[in-house]
Protein backbone atom coordinates (compact mmCIF):
# COMPACT_ATOMS: atom_id res chain seq x y z
CA UNK A 1 0.00 0.00 0.00
CA UNK A 2 1.56 3.66 -1.36
CA UNK A 3 2.27 6.19 1.49
CA UNK A 4 -0.28 8.54 2.36
CA UNK A 5 0.29 11.68 0.14
CA UNK A 6 0.56 14.66 2.37
CA UNK A 7 -2.20 17.21 1.91
CA UNK A 8 -0.92 20.40 -0.19
CA UNK A 9 -1.38 23.31 1.65
CA UNK A 10 -1.15 27.24 1.06
CA UNK A 11 0.14 29.99 3.57
CA UNK A 12 -0.83 33.61 3.02
CA UNK A 13 0.26 36.68 4.96
CA UNK A 14 -2.59 38.22 6.82
CA UNK A 15 -0.79 41.52 8.30
CA UNK A 16 -1.09 44.83 6.13
CA UNK A 17 2.79 44.13 6.52
CA UNK A 18 5.29 41.91 8.63
CA UNK A 19 9.04 42.53 9.56
CA UNK A 20 10.73 39.62 8.91
CA UNK A 21 13.89 39.02 10.97
CA UNK A 22 17.14 37.59 11.11
CA UNK A 23 16.62 35.62 13.95
CA UNK A 24 13.56 34.20 15.87
CA UNK A 25 13.39 37.43 17.89
CA UNK A 26 10.87 40.54 17.52
CA UNK A 27 14.90 42.54 19.16
CA UNK A 28 16.88 40.95 15.78
CA UNK A 29 17.41 42.78 12.76
CA UNK A 30 14.80 43.27 10.02
CA UNK A 31 15.68 41.53 6.42
CA UNK A 32 12.69 42.14 4.82
CA UNK A 33 8.97 42.27 5.13
CA UNK A 34 6.03 40.16 4.05
CA UNK A 35 2.73 41.97 2.71
CA UNK A 36 -0.69 40.74 3.02
CA UNK A 37 -2.00 37.86 0.54
CA UNK A 38 1.49 36.99 -0.55
CA UNK A 39 1.82 33.19 -0.61
CA UNK A 40 5.16 31.86 1.29
CA UNK A 41 6.53 29.12 2.38
CA UNK A 42 7.12 27.93 5.52
CA UNK A 43 10.34 26.13 6.06
CA UNK A 44 10.82 25.80 9.57
CA UNK A 45 8.77 26.65 12.68
CA UNK A 46 10.33 27.21 16.37
CA UNK A 47 9.05 28.62 19.37
CA UNK A 48 6.20 31.16 18.30
CA UNK A 49 8.08 31.54 15.09
CA UNK A 50 8.52 30.71 11.75
CA UNK A 51 11.12 30.75 9.14
CA UNK A 52 9.61 31.67 5.89
CA UNK A 53 10.04 32.91 2.14
CA UNK A 54 8.85 35.08 0.01
CA UNK A 55 8.32 35.20 -3.54
CA UNK A 56 11.37 37.10 -4.47
CA UNK A 57 13.51 34.51 -2.33
CA UNK A 58 14.14 36.12 0.38
CA UNK A 59 14.16 34.05 3.98
CA UNK A 60 13.50 35.58 7.24
CA UNK A 61 11.87 34.77 10.58
CA UNK A 62 8.00 36.03 11.26
CA UNK A 63 5.30 35.51 14.34
CA UNK A 64 3.77 32.32 13.91
CA UNK A 65 0.00 34.71 13.92
CA UNK A 66 1.14 36.63 11.02
CA UNK A 67 0.35 34.08 8.36
CA UNK A 68 -3.05 31.62 7.93
CA UNK A 69 -2.55 28.22 6.14
CA UNK A 70 -5.27 27.04 3.50
CA UNK A 71 -5.71 24.18 1.62
CA UNK A 72 -6.95 26.54 -1.84
CA UNK A 73 -5.36 29.63 -3.41
CA UNK A 74 -5.98 32.73 -1.95
CA UNK A 75 -6.03 34.63 -5.18
CA UNK A 76 -9.09 33.45 -7.76
CA UNK A 77 -10.17 34.89 -10.72
CA UNK A 78 -10.76 38.34 -9.81
CA UNK A 79 -9.21 40.49 -7.46
CA UNK A 80 -9.28 44.51 -6.09
CA UNK A 81 -5.78 46.16 -5.69
CA UNK A 82 -5.42 49.07 -3.48
CA UNK A 83 -4.37 51.62 -6.01
CA UNK A 84 -4.26 54.64 -3.42
CA UNK A 85 -0.61 54.47 -1.29
CA UNK A 86 -3.00 53.24 1.27
CA UNK A 87 -6.33 51.99 1.84
CA UNK A 88 -8.84 51.40 4.68
CA UNK A 89 -10.39 47.95 5.58
CA UNK A 90 -13.40 47.89 7.31
CA UNK A 91 -15.30 45.29 9.04
CA UNK A 92 -18.88 46.63 8.34
CA UNK A 93 -19.84 48.80 5.47
CA UNK A 94 -19.90 52.20 7.43
CA UNK A 95 -16.47 54.77 8.20
CA UNK A 96 -18.25 55.86 11.66
CA UNK A 97 -17.55 52.49 13.17
CA UNK A 98 -13.79 52.75 12.21
CA UNK A 99 -11.68 50.94 10.24
CA UNK A 100 -10.40 47.03 10.84
CA UNK A 101 -7.26 47.37 9.30
CA UNK A 102 -5.03 49.93 7.03
CA UNK A 103 -3.02 47.86 4.35
CA UNK A 104 -0.53 49.51 1.62
CA UNK A 105 -0.65 50.17 -1.67
CA UNK A 106 -0.61 47.24 -4.19
CA UNK A 107 -2.11 45.14 -1.67
CA UNK A 108 -4.24 42.13 -3.53
CA UNK A 109 -6.78 41.13 -2.12
CA UNK A 110 -10.12 38.69 -3.25
CA UNK A 111 -13.25 40.32 -4.69
CA UNK A 112 -16.82 38.89 -3.43
CA UNK A 113 -19.00 41.30 -4.86
CA UNK A 114 -19.72 45.47 -5.40
CA UNK A 115 -22.52 45.41 -2.53
CA UNK A 116 -23.49 49.22 -3.00
CA UNK A 117 -22.04 52.05 -5.31
CA UNK A 118 -19.56 52.73 -2.57
CA UNK A 119 -18.17 49.82 -1.34
CA UNK A 120 -16.35 46.52 -2.27
CA UNK A 121 -16.79 43.51 -0.39
CA UNK A 122 -13.39 41.49 -0.32
CA UNK A 123 -11.97 38.38 1.71
CA UNK A 124 -8.88 37.91 3.78
CA UNK A 125 -6.30 35.09 3.58
CA UNK A 126 -8.16 33.55 6.32
CA UNK A 127 -11.76 33.42 5.16
CA UNK A 128 -13.02 36.72 7.00
CA UNK A 129 -14.56 39.48 4.90
CA UNK A 130 -14.49 43.16 4.90
CA UNK A 131 -15.20 46.60 3.07
CA UNK A 132 -13.12 48.57 1.19
CA UNK A 133 -14.48 51.72 -0.58
CA UNK A 134 -14.40 51.69 -4.43
CA UNK A 135 -12.30 55.09 -4.42
CA UNK A 136 -9.76 53.10 -2.68
CA UNK A 137 -9.22 50.83 -5.05
CA UNK A 138 -10.06 52.25 -8.63
CA UNK A 139 -8.16 51.96 -11.87
CA UNK A 140 -4.89 54.08 -12.38
CA UNK A 141 -3.42 55.18 -15.12
CA UNK A 142 -1.88 51.31 -17.05
CA UNK A 143 2.28 51.33 -16.97
CA UNK A 144 3.20 50.46 -20.06
CA UNK A 145 6.86 51.34 -20.57
CA UNK A 146 9.75 52.05 -18.53
CA UNK A 147 8.73 55.45 -18.70
CA UNK A 148 5.24 55.14 -17.28
CA UNK A 149 7.26 54.41 -14.02
CA UNK A 150 8.64 58.00 -13.72
CA UNK A 151 5.21 59.19 -12.55
CA UNK A 152 4.17 56.43 -10.64
CA UNK A 153 7.49 56.84 -8.55
CA UNK A 154 6.79 60.51 -7.82
CA UNK A 155 3.62 59.89 -6.16
CA UNK A 156 6.04 57.77 -3.30
CA UNK A 157 7.93 61.19 -2.65
CA UNK A 158 8.37 61.96 1.07
CA UNK A 159 7.51 58.50 2.41
CA UNK A 160 9.94 57.87 4.79
CA UNK A 161 13.03 55.42 4.08
CA UNK A 162 12.45 52.32 5.69
CA UNK A 163 15.34 49.44 6.33
CA UNK A 164 14.08 46.46 4.83
CA UNK A 165 10.44 48.09 3.57
CA UNK A 166 8.81 46.95 0.39
CA UNK A 167 4.95 48.92 0.96
CA UNK A 168 4.45 52.41 0.54
CA UNK A 169 4.30 52.30 4.89
CA UNK A 170 8.02 53.24 3.97
CA UNK A 171 10.58 52.07 1.14
CA UNK A 172 14.08 50.78 1.35
CA UNK A 173 15.79 51.90 -2.17
CA UNK A 174 15.48 47.83 -3.56
CA UNK A 175 12.30 47.20 -2.25
CA UNK A 176 10.99 50.76 -3.92
CA UNK A 177 12.58 49.89 -7.08
CA UNK A 178 10.98 46.32 -7.01
CA UNK A 179 8.05 47.59 -6.75
CA UNK A 180 8.41 49.98 -9.45
CA UNK A 181 9.29 47.70 -11.87
CA UNK A 182 6.86 44.69 -10.48
CA UNK A 183 4.32 47.27 -11.79
CA UNK A 184 5.80 46.87 -15.72
CA UNK A 185 5.52 43.13 -15.06
CA UNK A 186 8.96 42.28 -13.61
CA UNK A 187 9.76 40.84 -10.18
CA UNK A 188 13.45 42.10 -9.28
CA UNK A 189 15.83 40.03 -6.99
CA UNK A 190 15.08 42.02 -3.22
CA UNK A 191 18.63 43.32 -3.03
CA UNK A 192 20.35 46.06 -4.65
CA UNK A 193 23.62 44.16 -5.86
CA UNK A 194 21.39 41.14 -6.98
CA UNK A 195 19.25 43.80 -9.47
CA UNK A 196 21.98 44.79 -10.97
CA UNK A 197 23.76 41.51 -11.94
CA UNK A 198 20.04 40.54 -13.51
CA UNK A 199 20.23 38.80 -16.74
CA UNK A 200 17.04 41.19 -18.00
CA UNK A 201 19.33 44.40 -17.43
CA UNK A 202 22.01 45.60 -19.42
CA UNK A 203 24.81 47.52 -18.57
CA UNK A 204 24.77 51.13 -20.60
CA UNK A 205 26.69 54.13 -20.07
CA UNK A 206 25.18 56.34 -17.23
CA UNK A 207 24.84 58.94 -20.03
CA UNK A 208 22.83 56.82 -22.50
CA UNK A 209 20.64 56.53 -19.63
CA UNK A 210 16.82 57.43 -20.64
CA UNK A 211 14.01 57.96 -18.25
CA UNK A 212 13.19 54.41 -16.33
CA UNK A 213 16.41 53.13 -16.19
CA UNK A 214 18.30 52.43 -13.16
CA UNK A 215 21.32 53.82 -11.60
CA UNK A 216 23.57 51.73 -8.78
CA UNK A 217 25.76 52.93 -6.44
CA UNK A 218 28.76 51.07 -4.26
CA UNK A 219 32.17 50.97 -3.48
CA UNK A 220 33.57 48.89 -6.48
CA UNK A 221 31.32 46.58 -9.03
CA UNK A 222 31.19 44.16 -6.38
CA UNK A 223 29.62 46.11 -3.67
CA UNK A 224 27.01 47.66 -5.13
CA UNK A 225 25.05 49.37 -1.77
CA UNK A 226 22.23 51.48 -3.62
CA UNK A 227 19.58 51.48 -6.50
CA UNK A 228 17.47 54.58 -8.02
CA UNK A 229 15.11 55.12 -10.95
CA UNK A 230 16.50 57.55 -13.19
CA UNK A 231 14.13 60.14 -14.27
CA UNK A 232 15.74 62.30 -16.98
CA UNK A 233 18.21 65.64 -16.85
CA UNK A 234 20.66 64.22 -14.64
CA UNK A 235 17.81 63.26 -11.82
CA UNK A 236 16.51 60.49 -9.88
CA UNK A 237 14.27 59.20 -7.44
CA UNK A 238 15.08 57.18 -4.78
CA UNK A 239 14.70 56.21 -1.23
CA UNK A 240 17.82 56.83 1.25
CA UNK A 241 18.71 58.02 4.99
CA UNK A 242 21.96 59.66 3.78
CA UNK A 243 22.57 63.91 3.60
CA UNK A 244 20.37 63.54 6.92
CA UNK A 245 16.97 63.36 4.61
CA UNK A 246 15.45 60.05 5.86
CA UNK A 247 12.80 59.54 2.93
CA UNK A 248 12.12 58.96 -0.49
CA UNK A 249 13.14 62.26 -2.51
CA UNK A 250 14.72 62.94 -5.89
CA UNK A 251 18.38 63.86 -6.34
CA UNK A 252 20.65 65.02 -8.72
CA UNK A 253 23.91 63.31 -10.29
CA UNK A 254 25.89 66.28 -9.82
CA UNK A 255 25.21 66.07 -5.84
CA UNK A 256 28.40 65.59 -4.26
CA UNK A 257 26.80 62.51 -2.13
CA UNK A 258 25.63 60.88 -5.53
CA UNK A 259 28.76 62.66 -7.62
CA UNK A 260 31.08 59.18 -7.91
CA UNK A 261 33.60 61.46 -6.34
CA UNK A 262 36.18 59.55 -4.42
CA UNK A 263 35.41 61.43 -1.44
CA UNK A 264 31.17 60.20 -1.54
CA UNK A 265 29.70 57.18 0.28
CA UNK A 266 29.64 55.82 -3.26
CA UNK A 267 32.84 56.03 -5.25
CA UNK A 268 31.51 53.78 -8.43
CA UNK A 269 28.33 54.42 -10.55
CA UNK A 270 26.75 52.14 -12.90
CA UNK A 271 23.80 51.50 -14.95
CA UNK A 272 21.67 49.29 -16.23
CA UNK A 273 18.40 49.11 -18.72
CA UNK A 274 15.59 46.25 -19.66
CA UNK A 275 16.19 44.50 -22.74
CA UNK A 276 12.77 45.41 -23.62
CA UNK A 277 10.71 48.45 -23.00
CA UNK A 278 7.56 47.00 -22.08
CA UNK A 279 5.68 44.71 -19.52
CA UNK A 280 5.99 41.14 -20.16
CA UNK A 281 2.25 40.62 -20.22
CA UNK A 282 -0.09 43.74 -20.53
CA UNK A 283 -2.69 44.27 -17.54
CA UNK A 284 -6.11 44.87 -18.32
CA UNK A 285 -7.50 48.25 -16.76
CA UNK A 286 -11.03 47.92 -18.46
CA UNK A 287 -12.22 47.71 -14.55
CA UNK A 288 -10.76 48.00 -10.91
CA UNK A 289 -11.02 44.35 -10.81
CA UNK A 290 -8.21 42.63 -11.95
CA UNK A 291 -8.79 39.32 -13.60
CA UNK A 292 -5.92 36.72 -11.27
CA UNK A 293 -4.72 35.32 -14.94
CA UNK A 294 -4.11 38.95 -16.93
CA UNK A 295 -1.82 40.57 -13.70
CA UNK A 296 1.71 41.14 -15.27
CA UNK A 297 2.46 41.42 -11.19
CA UNK A 298 0.85 38.54 -10.16
CA UNK A 299 2.37 36.71 -13.38
CA UNK A 300 5.99 38.12 -12.32
CA UNK A 301 5.59 36.81 -8.89
CA UNK A 302 3.97 33.20 -9.50
CA UNK A 303 7.01 32.72 -12.28
CA UNK A 304 9.70 33.72 -9.88
CA UNK A 305 7.92 32.23 -6.96
CA UNK A 306 7.12 28.51 -8.39
CA UNK A 307 10.92 28.43 -10.33
CA UNK A 308 12.35 28.41 -6.69
CA UNK A 309 11.76 25.08 -5.98
CA UNK A 310 10.46 21.61 -6.92
CA UNK A 311 8.36 21.53 -4.09
CA UNK A 312 5.64 24.27 -3.35
CA UNK A 313 7.08 24.35 0.76
CA UNK A 314 10.32 22.55 0.07
CA UNK A 315 13.17 25.50 1.10
CA UNK A 316 16.55 25.34 0.54
CA UNK A 317 19.08 23.71 2.36
CA UNK A 318 21.28 26.95 2.18
CA UNK A 319 19.27 29.92 3.31
CA UNK A 320 19.91 33.14 2.75
CA UNK A 321 19.52 35.52 5.98
CA UNK A 322 20.86 38.60 4.85
CA UNK A 323 22.90 39.99 1.58
CA UNK A 324 23.98 43.46 0.61
CA UNK A 325 20.79 45.10 0.11
CA UNK A 326 22.59 48.25 0.48
CA UNK A 327 26.14 47.25 1.51
CA UNK A 328 26.29 43.97 3.88
CA UNK A 329 29.68 43.19 4.04
CA UNK A 330 28.97 39.96 2.46
CA UNK A 331 26.79 39.19 -1.00
CA UNK A 332 26.46 35.45 0.52
CA UNK A 333 23.46 35.27 3.04
CA UNK A 334 23.86 32.13 5.27
CA UNK A 335 22.25 29.82 7.55
CA UNK A 336 22.06 30.46 10.85
CA UNK A 337 23.94 27.81 12.36
CA UNK A 338 21.86 25.83 15.77
CA UNK A 339 24.42 24.32 18.16
CA UNK A 340 24.41 23.48 21.61
CA UNK A 341 25.38 26.84 23.02
CA UNK A 342 23.06 28.10 21.21
CA UNK A 343 21.71 29.96 18.00
CA UNK A 344 24.78 31.70 16.14
CA UNK A 345 24.38 33.99 12.75
CA UNK A 346 26.85 35.24 10.46
CA UNK A 347 28.31 38.38 11.52
CA UNK A 348 27.59 41.40 9.05
CA UNK A 349 27.92 44.92 8.61
CA UNK A 350 25.79 47.22 6.84
CA UNK A 351 27.44 50.05 4.89
CA UNK A 352 25.01 51.69 2.92
CA UNK A 353 21.38 52.94 2.78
Amino acid sequence: MGAKQEKALFYFIVEPIVNMRALPDGASKVVSQALMGEEIRVCQKEKGWAWIQTPDGYFGWVPLGSFTESSIAYLGEETVSVTRLSGHIYSVADVEFGPKMTVAYGTRLKWIDDCDPRWTRIAFPNGEEGFIQKGDVAGEKPIRSKKDLISLGKRFLGLPYTWGGRSSFGYDCSGFVQMLYGRLGFLLPRDSIDQSRDARLIPIEIGACEPGDLLFFGKNQDRIQHVALFIGKGAFIHASSKENKPYLRISRLTDAEWSGALSASYPYRTARSLLTNGPEKEESHRDFRTHHHDNPVKMAIDKTFHALSPKRHGCSDKRKTEESREGHISDERKDPQVENSGRKTQCFKREGE
